[in-house]
């Protein structure tokens, strides 16, 4: 939660040098760690935002909050969607989304530095005696585990099942969360890996919410935005606040609905606004005197082990990401219309904040305000090669012992797969070289020209290498696509009832079969045969039913169990 969009509004910059405690001059901080805290000018910046929203079109609206000792700078470009005549500014409020976890990791380590729970307590006393979570043998689940994201517990709970996906969360219950809870497994023995989990943090919060006898709302405001002075963060917004709200988009650019996660409010429930989180970032950098000073300090100590490895992390943050000399602290977050990120230089105490209604990854943004050797992604365009020159590429790839990288052709198409990851398609930029837009990582092929590739490198969006060198190893039994006669494409193209809020819109875009579905991004599917395909964004299978015309008359989702969706 990356794209197209259309752009709106002029560019606007809004100075602000004091947060509820005071801004620190660059006198006080010496010249050279003023240097080191420099940001990008606001002309600088402003050509980046107008470069994601007015050429990437990868927003409508894009506003930027920067920290440091020096003070603070707010810098916006675009709107906030047709329905909104209010400029952007850093007042704005937006959906936070999943760096909301952060405040449930803090409100967790506000407790333990209580001395209210302590972080090691099993999750099992706050829990209804019907409810039995999942174990590793004798080893219980505790609260660290959820924060940790080392729990054992998958993304989402298998019971969810939205009625209205453009608001996938609004109807899950707590009931549901217990019952499932009782009806799981762990994915892997408890503590021994760190894998990000959704359901897990709405699982926290909601224990803090049981053992506090408080709404997370309301635990948020008396621990965490209550004592910054963070008036504009907050679940359920007032009149006045809605009226500062920026309209979400999806993919398209449609204008979608706000979400709710009342079950599951930990995960990703809170809004707020870029001068908001300021505020917020501001005590997480310890810049000045604030109320949270020994409990941000608890949230962010990067101490607890992950299994038997030397990786650590911490309770509110996860580990901290080394990028090109610089030592971030990091999260962000997206839901169906927005896309946040929150970034963090404790050595220089520079903070940045970036806010977005539209659902794009926008965080190479944030990651280059803070290193600027990150690159910005910019949409590069792919040229054509032939299907004998893709060939010399298709193999497999080891990137270490056990872990590699499968490359495989489909018609005119190559694809790159890592071990225990989705496929993503790469796209020729010159001969050797392919980008995949989606993600922003590009792969060089080794090798003599018109020979077979001997090795690659992959250059992640921060410009990390990752080479591979070509073994002798038969492609794995993954499931791919088969060429199957794109012409019956045209008898699949129509609308389908899933249900009366639910609609999947099937259409051909050349030789790629595009599926939408009401609320949601338009993904391609890929042909298992002629009428059963697949998506790799996940888990689910289409089956079309042909009527004696050669014309679907339904389709049926295999997901969760299988459910028709009538043509209409």
């Amino acid at each position: 939660m990356r794209k197209r969009w259309l752009a709106a509004g002029a560019a606007q910059v809004v100075i602000a040098t004091a947060l509820g405690w005071g801004a620190v001059s660059a006198a006080a901080i010496g010249d050279e760690a003023a240097k080191a805290a420099a940001f990008p000018s606001d002309a600088e910046i402003r050509e980046i935002l107008k470069q994601a929203v007015d050429k990437d079109k990868r927003s409508v609206g894009i506003v930027v909050g920067l920290i440091s000792p020096a003070g603070t700078r707010v810098i916006a470009h675009g709107s906030g969607g047709s329905a909104s005549s209010r400029p952007l500014d850093g007042d704005t409020i937006f959906e936070i989304g999943s760096i909301t976890k952060t405040f449930t990791g803090t409100l967790l380590a506000d407790m333990v530095r209580a001395g209210e729970v302590k972080a090691e307590d099993t999750i099992r006393q706050w829990l209804p005696k019907t409810c039995a979570p999942p174990k590793s043998g004798a080893r219980e689940m505790t609260l660290r585990d959820l924060a940790t994201h080392t729990s054992g517990l998958q993304r989402m709970p298998a019971n969810h099942q939205p009625a209205d996906v453009t608001n996938p969360y609004a109807d899950y219950t707590t009931e549901q969360l217990h019952e499932w809870l009782s009806d799981t497994d762990v994915m892997f023995e408890i503590g021994s890996q760190r894998v990000y989990s959704n359901v897990g943090y709405g699982l926290l919060g909601h224990l803090l919410e049981v053992k506090s006898g408080k709404p997370y709302a309301e635990l948020v405001k008396d621990r965490i935005t209550g004592p910054l002075g963070m008036s504009s963060t907050t679940i359920a917004l007032s009149d006045e606040q809605k009226a500062r709200l920026a309209q979400g988009h999806d993919d398209k650019l449609k204008a979608v609905p706000n979400w709710d996660l009342p079950a599951m409010a930990g995960a990703g429930a809170l809004r707020s606004s870029v001068n908001d989180m300021l505020k917020y970032a501001g005590a997480n950098l310890q810049i000045g005197k604030t109320p949270l000073e020994e409990t941000v300090t608890l949230a962010q100590r990067v101490d607890i082990p992950i299994g038997a490895g030397k990786e650590k992390t911490s309770l509110a943050w996860g580990p901290v990401s080394a990028m090109h000399g610089t030592n971030v602290v990091w999260h962000n977050g997206g839901t169906g219309g927005y896309h946040s990120f929150l970034g963090m230089d404790p050595a220089t105490k520079r903070g940045v904040v970036v806010l977005s209604n539209s659902a794009a990854d926008i965080d190479d943004i944030g990651f280059h305000l803070l290193t600027p050797k990150y690159p910005l992604r910019t949409n590069r365009i792919a040229t054509k090669l032939p299907k004998e020159t893709l060939e010399r590429y298709v193999g497999v790839y080891e990137i270490s012992e056990g872990v590699y990288r499968e490359v495989t052709r489909y018609r005119d198409r190559l694809f790159i797969q890592r071990t225990g990851q989705p496929a993503r398609e790469i796209e020729p930029e010159f001969e050797g070289i392919f980008f995949n837009n989606e993600v922003g990582f590009r792969v060089r092929f080794e090798g003599e020209p018109g020979g077979k590739a001997t090795g690659m490198v992959l250059t992640q969006v921060d410009g990390t290498d990752s080479p591979a060198k070509r073994v002798e190893r038969p492609l794995s039994q993954q499931r791919r696509p088969v060429d199957v006669d794109v012409s019956k494409y045209d008898g699949l193209e129509g609308n389908y009832r899933l249900a009366p809020e639910m609609l999947f819109t099937v259409k051909r875009d050349g030789d790629k079969l595009m599926v939408g579905l009401t609320g949601q991004p338009t993904f391609e599917v890929y042909p298992e045969a002629e009428d059963k395909f697949y998506y790799t964004v996940v888990d689910a299978q289409l089956v079309f039913v042909r009527g004696a015309d050669g014309k679907a008359t339904k389709l049926v989702l295999h997901q969760n169990g299988a459910h028709e969706a009538v043509r209409e």
